[in-house]
């Protein structure tokens, strides 16, 4: 990875910045981006890390950062402490009253109210909450700890503390889903008041436990038809409940569509940060990738594959 010469000058004058923080309680089965539980492990090394790549990138940046995104992982499980720093620290270095958007990820029951305002303090605007089904034997089969009585309350304590926006990440095409349970999900979800459903179908990647377990006959993939009509299903209950569909998986209320999805969705720059964060500067004659895990895919959130919010 080559860092811009302080005087160096390109044709884009802005960018979004992607802060990948890889740390879950568990890794999920079917997640392939690079990512590690917890589990006793010290989160400080790492984000004194994130900390000092970030003022390598953007101090004398001939770009400006107009959309941020902390993703993971998920970085509401660090200690308040060390995620007050890394805000801290991005504050810092960009101006954070003229963002477009500031958005960090997180998971139900990671957000309590002393978290909640510690992001609204440090000037997130939006949270991403990897919420992927409301429905229990579905959450297990995706090996997430968190059960659907936890996501009310989680962004019930977001919009309490003044977070002002959320979105809820869906995933449809699970093992033993059906329609109704689907649509069940969706419904629960539209019920909560999100101002952004994303709904990704979900995809068997190689290297994975889930990939692994549906090669050895352990679980059954939704048939591609019900899939389908599930992905039909998603587009117009969501248009019946307000929300419109802005690019393949996202939905949006008028005026929430999320800038930083739309960064890449429109092939503009952005600026890659953390371990195995991907960055595109258009202008420049490759893509950059910081290392990660070995196989592990490079961390964007794109818009049209699942999260790995763990």
């Amino acid at each position: 990875m080559v860092k811009p010469a302080a005087n160096q000058r390109s044709s884009e004058s802005s960018c979004g910045l992607y802060v990948h923080i890889p740390f879950c309680e568990t890794k999920c089965g079917y997640c392939d981006f690079f990512s590690v539980a917890l589990k006793g492990r010290n989160p400080g090394p790492l984000v004194d890390r994130v900390c000092r790549e970030l003022a390598w990138r953007l101090t004398g940046s001939y770009m400006s950062v107009r959309t941020v995104f902390v993703g993971g992982g998920t970085p509401t499980l660090l200690p308040d402490d060390l995620l007050a720093r890394l805000l801290d620290t991005i504050a810092g270095l960009v101006s954070v009253e003229r963002l477009e958007e500031f958005t960090v990820e997180a998971n139900p029951a990671t957000v309590d109210d002393a978290k909640a305002r510690l992001l609204v303090e440090a000037g997130v605007t939006r949270v991403s909450m990897g919420a992927q089904s409301f429905n229990t034997a579905e959450l297990a089969t995706l090996e997430r700890l968190h059960s659907p009585e936890d996501i009310a309350p989680s962004v019930a304590t977001l919009r309490r503390n003044g977070i002002g926006q959320v979105n809820l990440d869906l995933i449809f095409g699970i093992p033993g889903q059906t329609m109704a349970s689907w649509l069940d999900s969706l419904r629960r979800a539209i019920d909560l008041g999100p101002d952004h459903i994303a709904c990704y179908g979900l995809t068997y990647e190689p290297a994975t436990r889930l990939t692994a377990m549906r090669n050895a006959g352990r679980v059954t993939p939704c048939d591609e038809d019900v899939e389908a009509e599930m992905f039909v299903a998603t587009v117009e209950t969501l248009e019946a409940a307000g929300y419109r569909q802005y690019e393949i998986s996202n939905y949006a209320k008028p005026g929430c569509e999320s800038r930083h999805n739309l960064v890449y969705w429109r092939n503009e720059p952005y600026i890659g940060v953390g371990p195995s964060a991907a960055g595109c500067i258009p202008s420049e004659p490759r893509a950059e990738c910081n290392p990660g895990a070995p196989g592990a895919r490079a961390k964007v959130t794109p818009p049209h594959r699942p999260p790995s919010q763990g």
